[in-house]
């Protein structure tokens, strides 16, 4: 019999969506799933919906807690997930029917502990406004670092049950890097990882999706790399750490910081900026991180905005 894939769904207020999300699960061309619906506290219609297809489908089980965030709905799906494979799917975002047959068969095929492939960019209609070709061809690595830099979104990877539970691979209580704090922690674990050239899954832009939303929660990045950092501490991987995440975090904190562009007031706007500036100062020098070439630029781009912050908040 072929393994059972549990699809994990976390849902806040995605009346818009969450029907299409999960007919995409229920499509699938791989027919031994179950869906797993964790409602994180919705105050809109979407409850109602999913419970109907609860009713309605003997394989969709439906999860129900207060608000929390993403995180740790999918940590609740976990815990009730039956699956040697798990598939992590958010509530706005569309499957294609081979999504999970696809990277069932590449993650036998190549003993892998990880199947990544790429992924379409659609907008609120779902039509296609473009592509992310994360890879070229088919292939398998067992080298973390060649993927830090595909983009950490749950719905083109495909994960093992065992690896998850034995390691005690969990989403951090986050509010934002989410998805990054997850991947690298998962990663890690990993003997081998395989990759394909197929195009998995529809990523929906949404203007309001937290993806998109601006305000002060945009701090909360540097708990994430905390709970990450942790993580690799824990596991004694201090050294990989220091060597290849510590880039990633600098970039991350850039990235942050450049939304000051996006605050209305001076004051926020100074806010962020020593907010990040702190934190990017306590990385200490990255010159020794090995995959600091790939970053420099950024550095020193980085380094002019903090030194000439005023100018900077000026910038649109």
């Amino acid at each position: 019999m072929k393994p059972l894939v549990s699809i994990i769904i976390p849902n806040y207020n995605e009346e818009r969506f969450i029907a299409k999300t999960i007919d995409s699960a229920l499509n699938q061309t791989y027919e031994n799933t179950e869906i797993i619906v964790v409602d994180d506290g919705s105050t809109d219609n979407s409850i109602n919906i999913i419970k109907a297809y609860e009713e309605k489908y003997e394989k969709v089980t439906v999860l129900f807690q207060e608000n929390a965030n993403a995180s740790m709905a999918r940590n609740r799906g976990i815990e009730h997930a039956r699956g040697e494979y798990y598939y992590f799917l958010d509530s706005d975002d569309i499957a294609y029917p081979e999504t999970v047959e696809t990277m069932v068969s590449k993650m036998k095929k190549d003993d892998a502990d990880l199947v990544i492939g790429n992924m379409d960019e659609i907008d609120v209609e779902g039509k296609s406004i473009g592509t992310l070709t994360f890879f070229e061809e088919d292939g398998t690595s067992s080298d973390f670092s060649d993927f830090l830099k595909v983009m950490p979104a749950p719905p083109n990877k495909l994960f093992r049950a065992d690896i998850i539970k034995n390691h005690h691979v969990f989403w951090g209580n986050v509010n934002i890097g989410q998805d990054t704090n997850f991947f690298l922690k998962y990663m890690l674990c990993c003997r081998r990882i395989a990759y394909t050239n197929k195009v998995l899954y529809g990523w929906r832009h949404v203007p309001t999706s937290m993806t998109h939303a601006m305000d002060f929660h945009i701090f909360d990045i540097v708990n994430s790399f905390k709970n990450t950092r942790r993580f690799y501490h824990r596991n004694g991987e201090d050294e990989k750490y220091n060597d290849y995440i510590l880039m990633m975090e600098f970039h991350t904190y850039y990235r942050q910081m450049d939304k000051q562009k996006k605050f209305a007031k001076y004051s926020e706007k100074l806010l962020v900026i020593n907010y990040f500036d702190y934190h990017i100062k306590m990385l200490g020098d990255l010159k020794e991180c090995k995959n600091y070439s790939a970053y420099s630029k950024d550095v020193r781009n980085c380094r002019l905005k903090r030194m000439f912050k005023y100018l900077y908040m000026l910038s649109k």
